[in-house]
């Protein structure tokens, strides 16, 4: 799910997989009936949502899931090498005045996306640190249980 007919498109292009389904819309208010889904997958987007929008995305996650259902979120995080960190600022352009990013990016990084998913009322919340290791830092997986 997606609000951009373009990622939509670029998404069904790009897709090998023949059970997947797109569909353009509003995260916040998905139109699923509750409790239908095994799995929800929220992968680079938060960090583009105010902490009001990305607790609604998280909200409406957890209802669509079925009781024991898994959120997974795949997001952006602080690598810890100076080195790393300065050359992600670089290549996403987070010094650039105008990247409307940043200020979201940052904030959703303050509260943590794991106190977020936890926040939004799931439990068993873990943080997968090998994903951590295998990218320097640069993303975190965070998931939380129904």
């Amino acid at each position: 799910m997606d609000l951009s007919s373009g990622q939509i498109r670029i998404a069904k292009k790009n897709n090998h997989f023949g059970n997947i389904s797109f569909v353009e819309g509003d995260a916040t208010a998905t139109g699923f009936e509750e409790g239908c889904f095994d799995r929800a997958f929220i992968t680079h987007a938060l960090h583009e949502m105010t902490r009001e929008i990305r607790l609604q995305v998280l909200g409406e996650a957890k209802r669509i899931l079925k009781d024991g259902g898994k959120v997974i979120v795949l997001e952006l995080d602080s690598p810890k090498n100076f080195f790393v960190r300065m050359f992600i600022a670089l290549w996403l352009g987070y010094w650039l005045p105008f990247n409307f990013e940043t200020p979201t990016r940052r904030d959703m990084l303050k509260h943590g996306v794991a106190n977020e998913v936890e926040e939004a009322g799931f439990s068993n919340i873990r943080k997968i640190s090998q994903f951590r290791s295998n990218y320097r830092g640069v993303f975190q997986v965070v998931e939380g249980q129904k």
